[in-house]
Protein backbone atom coordinates (compact mmCIF):
# COMPACT_ATOMS: atom_id res chain seq x y z
CA UNK A 1 0.00 0.00 0.00
CA UNK A 2 2.21 3.06 -1.28
CA UNK A 3 0.30 5.30 0.98
CA UNK A 4 0.78 3.78 3.53
CA UNK A 5 4.48 3.37 3.23
CA UNK A 6 4.76 7.42 2.44
CA UNK A 7 3.48 7.87 5.70
CA UNK A 8 5.82 5.36 7.58
CA UNK A 9 9.01 6.62 5.76
CA UNK A 10 7.89 10.20 6.70
CA UNK A 11 7.74 9.27 10.62
CA UNK A 12 10.28 8.81 12.68
CA UNK A 13 10.60 6.65 16.04
CA UNK A 14 9.35 3.53 17.76
CA UNK A 15 5.84 4.91 18.01
CA UNK A 16 5.55 5.71 14.25
CA UNK A 17 7.12 2.33 13.38
CA UNK A 18 4.89 0.26 15.44
CA UNK A 19 1.65 2.47 14.20
CA UNK A 20 2.80 1.81 10.98
CA UNK A 21 2.89 -1.96 11.85
CA UNK A 22 -0.58 -2.02 13.17
CA UNK A 23 -1.91 0.09 10.06
CA UNK A 24 -0.49 -2.59 7.44
CA UNK A 25 -1.73 -5.66 9.87
CA UNK A 26 -4.92 -4.16 10.09
CA UNK A 27 -5.30 -3.45 6.50
CA UNK A 28 -4.06 -7.12 5.45
CA UNK A 29 -6.43 -8.94 7.60
CA UNK A 30 -9.83 -6.52 6.21
CA UNK A 31 -8.15 -7.54 2.91
CA UNK A 32 -7.78 -10.93 3.87
CA UNK A 33 -11.07 -11.19 5.36
CA UNK A 34 -12.72 -9.35 1.78
CA UNK A 35 -10.80 -11.81 0.30
CA UNK A 36 -12.35 -15.01 2.00
CA UNK A 37 -15.91 -13.59 2.47
CA UNK A 38 -15.37 -12.96 -1.52
CA UNK A 39 -14.09 -16.73 -2.06
CA UNK A 40 -17.64 -17.71 -0.43
CA UNK A 41 -19.78 -16.05 -1.94
CA UNK A 42 -21.85 -17.58 -4.66
CA UNK A 43 -24.52 -17.07 -7.09
CA UNK A 44 -27.00 -19.27 -8.13
CA UNK A 45 -29.80 -18.76 -11.17
CA UNK A 46 -32.82 -21.33 -12.13
CA UNK A 47 -36.47 -21.97 -12.15
CA UNK A 48 -39.21 -22.08 -9.70
CA UNK A 49 -42.91 -22.83 -9.67
CA UNK A 50 -45.78 -24.84 -8.15
CA UNK A 51 -49.35 -24.41 -6.76
CA UNK A 52 -50.82 -21.70 -4.55
CA UNK A 53 -54.10 -21.59 -2.65
CA UNK A 54 -55.23 -17.79 -3.02
CA UNK A 55 -58.12 -15.57 -1.21
CA UNK A 56 -59.14 -12.49 -0.93
CA UNK A 57 -60.84 -9.79 1.99
CA UNK A 58 -62.30 -7.37 2.41
CA UNK A 59 -62.66 -3.86 5.25
CA UNK A 60 -66.62 -3.99 4.67
CA UNK A 61 -69.45 -5.83 6.66
CA UNK A 62 -70.49 -9.57 5.82
CA UNK A 63 -74.16 -8.30 5.79
CA UNK A 64 -75.49 -5.15 4.90
CA UNK A 65 -79.07 -4.09 4.60
CA UNK A 66 -80.37 -2.56 1.87
CA UNK A 67 -83.86 -3.45 1.42
CA UNK A 68 -86.52 -5.03 3.28
CA UNK A 69 -85.83 -7.78 3.80
CA UNK A 70 -81.86 -6.66 3.70
CA UNK A 71 -78.87 -7.79 1.48
CA UNK A 72 -76.74 -10.38 2.48
CA UNK A 73 -72.49 -10.42 0.58
CA UNK A 74 -71.20 -13.41 1.29
CA UNK A 75 -66.53 -13.26 1.76
CA UNK A 76 -64.59 -14.71 -0.77
CA UNK A 77 -63.78 -18.46 -1.09
CA UNK A 78 -60.96 -19.25 -2.43
CA UNK A 79 -58.93 -21.05 -4.93
CA UNK A 80 -56.19 -23.24 -6.40
CA UNK A 81 -54.13 -22.03 -9.16
CA UNK A 82 -50.54 -21.93 -10.19
CA UNK A 83 -47.36 -19.78 -10.15
CA UNK A 84 -43.85 -20.15 -12.23
CA UNK A 85 -40.95 -18.25 -12.47
CA UNK A 86 -37.18 -17.10 -12.32
CA UNK A 87 -34.99 -17.34 -9.30
CA UNK A 88 -31.89 -16.13 -8.76
CA UNK A 89 -29.84 -16.70 -5.53
CA UNK A 90 -26.69 -14.61 -3.78
CA UNK A 91 -25.07 -16.71 -0.97
CA UNK A 92 -22.88 -15.37 1.70
CA UNK A 93 -20.69 -18.52 3.24
CA UNK A 94 -22.55 -20.99 5.07
CA UNK A 95 -25.99 -19.24 6.67
CA UNK A 96 -26.83 -16.23 4.84
CA UNK A 97 -28.07 -15.34 1.20
CA UNK A 98 -30.48 -13.19 -0.84
CA UNK A 99 -32.92 -14.69 -3.08
CA UNK A 100 -34.81 -12.83 -5.96
CA UNK A 101 -37.74 -14.25 -7.72
CA UNK A 102 -39.73 -13.32 -10.68
CA UNK A 103 -43.14 -15.20 -11.19
CA UNK A 104 -45.98 -15.07 -12.80
CA UNK A 105 -49.12 -15.76 -10.78
CA UNK A 106 -52.52 -16.19 -11.01
CA UNK A 107 -54.39 -15.36 -7.78
CA UNK A 108 -58.11 -14.30 -7.04
CA UNK A 109 -60.69 -15.99 -5.46
CA UNK A 110 -64.67 -16.62 -5.62
CA UNK A 111 -67.52 -14.04 -4.57
CA UNK A 112 -71.00 -14.95 -4.24
CA UNK A 113 -73.40 -12.43 -3.39
CA UNK A 114 -77.16 -12.27 -2.99
CA UNK A 115 -80.00 -9.53 -2.21
CA UNK A 116 -83.42 -9.15 -2.17
CA UNK A 117 -85.12 -5.88 -3.29
CA UNK A 118 -88.56 -5.29 -1.87
CA UNK A 119 -90.84 -3.18 -4.18
CA UNK A 120 -94.75 -1.97 -3.80
CA UNK A 121 -95.98 -5.00 -6.53
CA UNK A 122 -93.26 -7.28 -6.74
CA UNK A 123 -90.06 -8.75 -5.00
CA UNK A 124 -86.56 -8.94 -6.99
CA UNK A 125 -83.90 -11.33 -6.17
CA UNK A 126 -80.76 -11.05 -7.40
CA UNK A 127 -77.44 -13.45 -7.06
CA UNK A 128 -74.34 -13.36 -8.52
CA UNK A 129 -71.34 -16.00 -8.31
CA UNK A 130 -67.62 -14.60 -10.10
CA UNK A 131 -64.67 -15.85 -10.33
CA UNK A 132 -62.11 -12.91 -10.02
CA UNK A 133 -58.46 -13.61 -11.31
CA UNK A 134 -56.12 -11.45 -11.39
CA UNK A 135 -52.75 -12.32 -13.24
CA UNK A 136 -49.44 -10.33 -11.68
CA UNK A 137 -45.56 -10.72 -12.75
CA UNK A 138 -44.09 -10.92 -9.20
CA UNK A 139 -40.99 -10.34 -7.72
CA UNK A 140 -39.93 -11.44 -4.42
CA UNK A 141 -36.98 -10.23 -2.22
CA UNK A 142 -36.27 -12.79 0.38
CA UNK A 143 -33.56 -12.74 3.25
CA UNK A 144 -33.02 -16.32 3.76
CA UNK A 145 -30.99 -17.71 7.22
CA UNK A 146 -29.71 -21.48 5.95
CA UNK A 147 -29.13 -24.60 8.44
CA UNK A 148 -27.02 -27.05 7.38
CA UNK A 149 -28.61 -30.83 7.74
CA UNK A 150 -28.35 -34.02 6.47
CA UNK A 151 -25.42 -36.66 5.94
CA UNK A 152 -21.78 -36.25 5.99
CA UNK A 153 -19.69 -36.48 2.93
CA UNK A 154 -16.15 -37.26 2.94
CA UNK A 155 -14.15 -37.32 -0.34
CA UNK A 156 -10.19 -36.81 0.03
CA UNK A 157 -9.44 -33.96 -2.09
CA UNK A 158 -12.62 -32.48 -0.14
CA UNK A 159 -14.03 -31.05 3.17
CA UNK A 160 -16.37 -33.29 4.42
CA UNK A 161 -19.67 -31.51 4.23
CA UNK A 162 -23.26 -31.71 4.56
CA UNK A 163 -25.70 -32.30 2.03
CA UNK A 164 -28.67 -30.73 2.46
CA UNK A 165 -30.20 -27.35 4.65
CA UNK A 166 -32.88 -26.11 5.82
CA UNK A 167 -33.99 -22.31 5.28
CA UNK A 168 -36.06 -19.98 6.37
CA UNK A 169 -36.41 -16.77 5.38
CA UNK A 170 -39.08 -13.55 5.05
CA UNK A 171 -39.62 -10.78 2.82
CA UNK A 172 -41.51 -7.87 0.18
CA UNK A 173 -43.09 -8.59 -2.16
CA UNK A 174 -44.26 -6.46 -5.12
CA UNK A 175 -46.97 -7.09 -7.91
CA UNK A 176 -47.30 -5.66 -11.53
CA UNK A 177 -50.61 -6.41 -12.68
CA UNK A 178 -51.01 -7.77 -16.41
CA UNK A 179 -54.39 -8.98 -16.45
CA UNK A 180 -58.01 -9.20 -14.92
CA UNK A 181 -60.80 -11.09 -15.67
CA UNK A 182 -64.50 -11.88 -13.52
CA UNK A 183 -66.18 -14.46 -14.96
CA UNK A 184 -69.03 -15.99 -14.12
CA UNK A 185 -73.25 -14.66 -13.62
CA UNK A 186 -75.37 -12.67 -12.46
CA UNK A 187 -79.20 -13.22 -12.12
CA UNK A 188 -81.97 -11.23 -11.53
CA UNK A 189 -85.64 -13.21 -10.29
CA UNK A 190 -88.87 -10.45 -10.03
CA UNK A 191 -91.95 -12.46 -8.69
CA UNK A 192 -94.87 -11.14 -8.54
CA UNK A 193 -96.20 -9.80 -4.68
CA UNK A 194 -100.35 -10.90 -5.80
CA UNK A 195 -99.42 -14.00 -7.27
CA UNK A 196 -95.99 -15.36 -5.80
CA UNK A 197 -96.15 -18.22 -8.72
CA UNK A 198 -96.08 -15.24 -11.39
CA UNK A 199 -92.41 -14.36 -12.45
CA UNK A 200 -92.48 -10.69 -13.92
CA UNK A 201 -89.07 -11.03 -15.13
CA UNK A 202 -86.56 -13.03 -15.24
CA UNK A 203 -82.79 -12.42 -16.44
CA UNK A 204 -78.98 -13.62 -16.39
CA UNK A 205 -75.83 -11.93 -17.16
CA UNK A 206 -72.67 -13.88 -18.19
CA UNK A 207 -70.48 -10.88 -19.23
CA UNK A 208 -66.72 -11.52 -18.87
CA UNK A 209 -65.21 -8.30 -17.65
CA UNK A 210 -61.82 -7.22 -18.09
CA UNK A 211 -59.44 -4.52 -17.43
CA UNK A 212 -60.47 -2.71 -20.74
CA UNK A 213 -64.56 -2.61 -19.92
CA UNK A 214 -63.72 -2.80 -16.18
CA UNK A 215 -65.42 0.71 -14.92
CA UNK A 216 -68.72 0.00 -17.19
CA UNK A 217 -69.36 -2.36 -14.20
CA UNK A 218 -72.83 -1.45 -12.23
CA UNK A 219 -70.85 -2.24 -8.55
CA UNK A 220 -67.14 -0.62 -9.66
CA UNK A 221 -66.01 3.01 -10.27
CA UNK A 222 -62.70 3.19 -9.75
CA UNK A 223 -60.21 0.18 -11.73
CA UNK A 224 -58.89 -2.09 -10.51
CA UNK A 225 -55.47 -1.16 -9.10
CA UNK A 226 -52.02 -1.90 -11.32
CA UNK A 227 -49.92 -3.15 -8.58
CA UNK A 228 -50.11 -4.84 -5.28
CA UNK A 229 -47.41 -4.94 -2.15
CA UNK A 230 -47.33 -7.57 0.36
CA UNK A 231 -44.61 -9.45 2.55
CA UNK A 232 -43.89 -13.21 1.97
CA UNK A 233 -42.90 -15.67 4.57
CA UNK A 234 -41.75 -19.68 4.78
CA UNK A 235 -39.18 -22.41 4.82
CA UNK A 236 -37.96 -24.60 2.83
CA UNK A 237 -35.47 -27.97 2.20
CA UNK A 238 -32.64 -28.17 -0.09
CA UNK A 239 -30.71 -30.48 -1.42
CA UNK A 240 -27.20 -30.29 -3.18
CA UNK A 241 -27.44 -31.80 -6.35
CA UNK A 242 -23.47 -32.43 -8.10
CA UNK A 243 -21.00 -29.73 -7.94
CA UNK A 244 -23.30 -26.83 -8.49
CA UNK A 245 -27.07 -27.84 -8.43
CA UNK A 246 -29.32 -27.46 -6.03
CA UNK A 247 -32.97 -29.03 -5.59
CA UNK A 248 -35.36 -26.93 -3.15
CA UNK A 249 -38.88 -27.44 -1.83
CA UNK A 250 -40.78 -24.55 -0.34
CA UNK A 251 -43.50 -23.61 1.86
CA UNK A 252 -44.99 -20.13 1.82
CA UNK A 253 -47.60 -17.57 3.15
CA UNK A 254 -48.09 -14.54 1.47
CA UNK A 255 -50.53 -11.61 2.00
CA UNK A 256 -51.33 -7.70 0.66
CA UNK A 257 -50.80 -5.02 2.24
CA UNK A 258 -52.46 -2.35 0.67
CA UNK A 259 -55.81 -2.53 -1.50
CA UNK A 260 -56.05 -3.95 -4.83
CA UNK A 261 -59.72 -3.04 -5.45
CA UNK A 262 -62.81 -0.84 -4.34
CA UNK A 263 -66.15 -2.96 -4.46
CA UNK A 264 -69.32 -0.94 -4.13
CA UNK A 265 -71.09 -3.27 -1.92
CA UNK A 266 -74.69 -0.94 -1.31
CA UNK A 267 -75.80 2.56 -1.47
CA UNK A 268 -77.64 4.98 0.97
CA UNK A 269 -79.88 7.98 0.77
CA UNK A 270 -78.61 11.18 2.93
CA UNK A 271 -79.88 14.57 2.95
CA UNK A 272 -77.47 17.38 0.93
CA UNK A 273 -75.55 19.34 2.46
CA UNK A 274 -76.31 22.62 0.14
CA UNK A 275 -79.94 21.40 1.03
CA UNK A 276 -81.03 19.56 3.88
CA UNK A 277 -85.18 19.11 2.02
CA UNK A 278 -83.25 17.34 -0.61
CA UNK A 279 -81.91 13.39 -1.01
CA UNK A 280 -78.85 12.08 -2.61
CA UNK A 281 -77.67 8.35 -3.53
CA UNK A 282 -74.01 7.62 -1.49
CA UNK A 283 -72.50 4.75 -2.93
CA UNK A 284 -70.65 2.22 -0.22
CA UNK A 285 -67.12 1.12 -0.89
CA UNK A 286 -64.63 -1.58 0.78
CA UNK A 287 -61.33 -1.99 0.43
CA UNK A 288 -60.21 -5.72 -1.20
CA UNK A 289 -57.39 -6.81 -0.74
CA UNK A 290 -55.32 -10.64 -1.38
CA UNK A 291 -55.42 -12.75 1.69
CA UNK A 292 -54.01 -16.30 2.84
CA UNK A 293 -51.91 -17.17 0.04
CA UNK A 294 -50.33 -20.77 0.28
CA UNK A 295 -47.87 -21.89 -1.93
CA UNK A 296 -45.72 -25.24 -2.56
CA UNK A 297 -42.51 -24.43 -4.65
CA UNK A 298 -40.38 -26.73 -6.58
CA UNK A 299 -36.56 -25.21 -7.65
CA UNK A 300 -33.60 -25.87 -9.34
CA UNK A 301 -30.76 -23.56 -9.11
CA UNK A 302 -27.02 -24.18 -10.37
CA UNK A 303 -24.01 -21.96 -9.22
CA UNK A 304 -22.81 -19.60 -12.24
CA UNK A 305 -20.19 -17.63 -10.22
CA UNK A 306 -18.18 -18.75 -6.97
CA UNK A 307 -15.31 -21.65 -7.01
CA UNK A 308 -14.93 -24.59 -4.43
CA UNK A 309 -16.82 -27.44 -3.95
CA UNK A 310 -20.90 -27.64 -3.66
CA UNK A 311 -20.18 -28.30 0.50
CA UNK A 312 -23.02 -26.31 2.32
CA UNK A 313 -23.89 -25.20 -1.06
Amino acid sequence: MPFLKAICQKMNGKKALAMCGRTLLTALLILGFKATGLAQTTYNIGVIGGGQYTNMSWDGPSSVTMYTPGTTYKTWTGRFSYLAGLTQELRFGDYFSVQLDAMYSDRGAWHVNSDSTDYIDRVAYHHSSRDESFQYVDGHLLFKFNIPIGYERVVPYDRPGKRAFLSVYAGPYFGYLMGYTSTGYSDTLEIAKVNRDSIVRSSVDRTTYTTSNFNNKVRKQDPVLKTDIGITVGAGINFLIGEGGTFGIDFRYSTGLGSIDNFMYGTKVVSKSDDPTQQAVVYNYANVKHSGIFQVLLSYKIRLIGAGPNRYF
